[in-house]
C-alpha cells in the first residue's frame, strides 16, 4: 500500500488549491488505500474524482486524511477544508495516518469515522486560516470545518446507516 501511495503521489503532482502544495498527497493516498482495503475494494481500482475518493455500494465518500505523530484519540478532530464543501459526495470519511516521529514511513491507518456531507457544515465548527485548532495545537493553513471524532459515526456502522 505504501509503494502504491508513493506511485500515485508522484503521478499526481501538485493540485490547484493544495493546502500543503502537494506535500499531503502521499498521506491522502495512504488514507484512501486504507479505506479501500477496509471495504474490500481492489487497491488499483481508481474511483476518485474531484467530488469523491471511493464508492461503496453506490454511496460516495470523500476521504479526509490527517498525518499524526500519535494514534488518534476520540477528542481529536477531523477537518474539511472550506473549498472542499462544494464536493458532491454523500459522506466525509476521516482517516488518521500514524507516522511516528523518527519512522521513515507510516505504520498504521485509523478509520476514525464518517459523517453525512449535508449535515457536516451545519454541525461542525468553522476555523479560519491562522487560527489554532485547539484539539491538537495545529495552526490552520486554510479555512476549514472541524468535528470531534466522538461526534461522527463509527465506520463499523456504515452498512447499517443507509
Amino acid at each position: 500500500m505504501i509503494e502504491l501511495a508513493h506511485e500515485l503521489d508522484l503521478k499526481m503532482g501538485v493540485l490547484k488549491n493544495s493546502i500543503k502544495e502537494g506535500e499531503g498527497n502521499f498521506t491522502g493516498f495512504c488514507g484512501e488505500l486504507a479505506c479501500k482495503k477496509y471495504f474490500g475494494i481492489p487497491l488499483d481500482l481508481m474511483q476518485n474524482t474531484y467530488h469523491h475518493d471511493i464508492v461503496v455500494d453506490e454511496v460516495t465518500y470523500d476521504v479526509k486524511t490527517k498525518k499524526r505523530l500519535y494514534p488518534p484519540k476520540s477528542n481529536w478532530e477531523g477537518s474539511v477544508s472550506d473549498f472542499n464543501t462544494s464536493q458532491k459526495c454523500m459522506f466525509y470519511l476521516h482517516v488518521s495516518i500514524y507516522w511516528p516521529k523518527n519512522a521513515i514511513m507510516p505504520t498504521s491507518a485509523f478509520l476514525c469515522g464518517y459523517y453525512p456531507k449535508e449535515k457536516y457544515v451545519n454541525e461542525s465548527r468553522f476555523l479560519k486560516k491562522g487560527e489554532l485548532d485547539g484539539s491538537n495545537g495545529f495552526i490552520c493553513v486554510s479555512d476549514c470545518w472541524n468535528m470531534y471524532y466522538y461526534d461522527i459515526y463509527d465506520v463499523r456502522n456504515i452498512q447499517k446507516e443507509y
